[in-house]
């Protein structure tokens, strides 16, 4: 088994915020993380972008670095059929990565032993602080990223995203503009299982 840490969540986009998340976590303990990525199958302003496009920018920005390891795409955030999506490709998980906006839940699921059958017995949530009113890393949000996307402020999308991630973002804006800009209703975001969802 080899040893990791991860990230769940649909990344939408990959920001430096995420990023100072995975190189907290790759600090805390050595081990590189496995992003747990949630298929994109409902598209609306909050989940604009494809699985190819998130998987082209990660590919781009972050392969070959210490702090990434792999991408394992699941159907929700359920951490048990994560747990199992893991063991499937001999991954051993440590440290669970989040911003102190999902700790409390987090940390519930972590805790509940039905839940963890396959993880080692020190995993357990890693929680940085977030701060949106921030201006620095903390404050970085995906929400953040699409509304630079939105308004065509490619310099204000640079400085929130890894280096690499400037070369899409003509990609990012044209997948922008092909969503309905109607919020979905609350049913089809539960129904989209977006209820431990990440951007």
């Amino acid at each position: 088994m080899k040893d990791v840490d991860i990230i769940v969540g649909r990344l939408q986009p990959p920001t430096l915020g995420h990023q100072s998340l995975l190189e907290a976590l790759y600090k805390e303990n050595g081990y590189p993380v496995v992003l747990c990525l949630i298929h994109n199958t409902k598209f609306d302003v909050k989940h604009p972008f494809d699985d190819k496009l998130i998987e082209k920018e990660i590919n781009t920005c972050w392969k070959g670095k210490d702090f990434y390891q792999d991408i394992i795409w699941v159907k929700n955030a359920a951490i048990d059929k994560i747990g199992e999506e893991l063991k499937k490709k001999e991954y051993s998980a440590h440290l669970w990565g989040c911003g102190t906006d999902r700790e409390k839940m987090y940390k519930a699921m972590a805790s509940n032993p039905k839940y963890i059958t396959d993880f080692p017995d020190d995993f357990k949530v890693f929680v940085v602080k977030r701060d949106d009113t921030s201006s620095a890393v903390d404050g970085i949000s995906a929400t953040k990223v699409r509304e630079a996307i939105k308004s065509d402020d490619k310099a204000e999308f640079v400085k929130m995203m890894p280096d690499g991630a400037e070369k899409l973002f003509d990609e990012f804006k044209e997948a922008l503009s092909k969503v309905n800009e109607s919020h979905c209703s609350l049913e089809d975001y539960i129904d989209n299982n977006n209820l431990f969802d990440i951007d």
